[in-house]
């Protein structure tokens, strides 16, 4: 398409494909003035004939392969880490392949989903195992509705939902997807956690450089804490979950916030907490309603009296990457002034109470 001065802004295209499938299409600028423009998001075609068209939702489901590879073990257990997909696993030059809907399964025996279009495996870290394919067991599905139904989303929430506090709820919007394909929710990602940190998520919290996460992003959810409702309408956010571990997994939360003002700051808890005099900015979350999150060895700490230590532990179950300030008055003649940027880390008994105690 060519933008001419004065040209109209909006334009059509139209698209022939000789088979049915999918197609991605991405997007390119140029020209003098392509900077001052927004590259639009990777958008996903389907071509189908007008007799393999479904609108019925209720009957998509996401399907779980029988061809598998292992990609990996737990650290500490050495349980596997086992990918699968609808589709086999063609080996082609330095990598495995697969165009199948793609899950991936833990030693807690979460299977959580890593793509609708396909994957490639490297060797160097993929090891082999037999199929358990049977005849006549293959599910039935079709690519279009796995994505215009968002089954890869319900099923990472769905995965997420038992390891979340009773205060916090993430659902699905209700963003049409029929002509609007949002290409984040076509796949998670699958990290160490030093390869997390490195994506902008987990910082500042306590992830272990060699615990698996999947990473899901996408800003088509509903975010509610207490009687707080779509506290994100317009920003992104990052789920990540533990894939190795016992149930309830741990679970780091982490907004993208582009605008000036954090919609985050303006929630009731921190209303309640500001009328006590602190400013509190919060960044990222991390959850472990199981109580496994570790805490470092901080030496050289002072109580006011006397310095003092803190021994490393794996009890920790609330994390919060935050900015906090306070203003105190001593006396009519000191203002003492508290700023905190860092993470604050806790042990609670009943992660479901925490809000109720400001």
């Amino acid at each position: 398409m060519i933008f001419k001065k004065n040209s109209l802004l909006n334009q059509s295209v139209r698209i022939f494909a000789s088979d049915e499938g999918f197609y991605p299409i991405r997007f390119s600028l140029s020209g003098p003035d392509a900077e001052k423009f927004r590259l639009p998001e990777q958008n996903i075609v389907f071509v189908n004939s007008p007799n393999n068209i479904t609108n019925d939702s209720s009957s998509v489901k996401f399907p779980y392969g029988c061809h598998k590879k292992q990609l990996g073990t737990c650290p500490g257990t050495q349980a596997s880490i086992i990918v699968s997909s609808t589709s086999p696993f063609i080996s082609f030059g330095p990598i495995f392949t697969t165009k199948g809907i793609v899950s991936v399964e833990g030693e807690n025996l979460m299977k959580i989903p890593l793509s609708l279009l396909g994957l490639n495996l490297p060797h160097s870290t993929t090891t082999s195992l037999s199929d358990s394919c049977k005849e006549n067991e293959a599910e039935s599905f079709r690519v279009e509705s796995l994505v215009k139904y968002r089954s890869l989303a319900k099923l990472f929430l769905e995965v997420v939902k038992n390891s979340l506090p009773s205060w916090l709820q993430i659902s699905l919007g209700k963003q049409n997807l029929e002509n609007n394909i949002h290409s984040p929710e076509l796949k998670t990602r699958f990290f160490v956690g030093k390869q997390l940190r490195e994506s902008g998520v987990g910082i500042a919290l306590p992830v272990e450089k060699d615990m698996y996460y999947s990473l899901f992003t996408t800003n088509r959810l509903n975010i509610t804490i207490q009687n707080d409702v779509d506290i994100l309408p317009s920003s992104s956010l990052a789920i990540a979950v533990e894939v190795c571990g016992k149930l309830p997994a741990n679970i780091l939360l982490h907004p993208n916030i582009h605008e000036n003002v954090n919609p985050i700051n303006n929630i009731s808890i921190l209303n309640q907490i500001r009328k006590y005099g602190w400013f509190l900015n919060v960044s990222s979350v991390e959850i472990s309603k199981a109580g496994k999150m570790k805490r470092p060895k901080k030496d050289g700490l002072w109580d006011g009296s006397e310095y003092f230590s803190v021994d490393a532990s794996s009890d920790g179950t609330f994390a919060v990457e935050s900015l906090a300030r306070k203003d105190f008055t001593n006396s009519t003649f000191a203002k003492i002034r508290l700023d905190f940027e860092g993470t604050m880390l806790g042990d609670f008994q009943d992660l479901n109470q925490i809000l109720n105690f400001p």
